[in-house]
């Protein structure tokens, strides 16, 4: 498989060949073309649509709440994404890609305490991003069970540094597509942003 990798105004492309399996292949096999993260871009990104999601991320059936973004965690950490609450009870939820994208780079950590202190006794997650084009991209955090294609292409081993790190490989996304399943934090909630 042969991923494309451009950046907005710049008429130059890298082509660089990445062995794949066949799951990892997009379904009419084309090259994946994806931008990087906006801060790395040319000053020239010139993309003007506005994102339209055309799925749920979830299975809103299993959320009792959404925090709407920008809030102040307990830490006085400011947050400028939402927060999903699992319905107690519930042991996990799937994960959807709301719209098409790349899934470009991500994290897979140490989960933090309470006091953002990194504790291998509580578990790993995932931080995923999933960029939409050259000026945005998709946040989801406290993702515990990634697709196997995700994980593939994301660090082995969990860091206690929660700096983003590229896949080898971009993946595209389809806009409905089950990406993960998680159980959240352990008070079962997790990020989108």
């Amino acid at each position: 498989m042969i991923f494309f990798i451009t950046r907005s105004g710049d008429e130059t492309r890298s082509n660089p060949t990445v062995t794949n399996s066949d799951s990892q292949q997009n379904s009419n096999n084309s090259p994946v073309s994806y931008n990087r993260r906006h801060e790395d871009l040319p000053a020239d990104c010139k993309s003007t649509d506005t994102p339209k999601f055309t799925h749920d991320i979830t299975d809103l059936s299993k959320i009792v709440r959404i925090i709407p973004p920008v809030s102040m965690n307990e830490r006085n950490e400011l947050k400028p994404h939402s927060y999903l609450h699992l319905k107690e009870g519930e042991e996990k939820v799937p994960v959807f890609a709301p719209i098409d994208g790349v899934l470009a780079w991500g994290t897979y950590v140490v989960q933090q305490d309470k006091q953002g202190k990194f504790d291998k006794n509580i578990g790993t997650e995932y931080a995923l991003f999933i960029e939409i084009d050259c000026n945005h991209y998709i946040f989801l955090d406290h993702i515990s069970n990634p697709v196997e294609k995700i994980r593939a292409v994301l660090p082995k081993e969990p860091s206690e540094s929660s700096a983003t790190q590229n896949a080898s490989s971009p993946i595209a996304l389809k806009a409905g597509e089950k990406i993960a399943e998680t159980t959240g934090t352990f008070g079962g909630i997790w990020d989108f942003g």
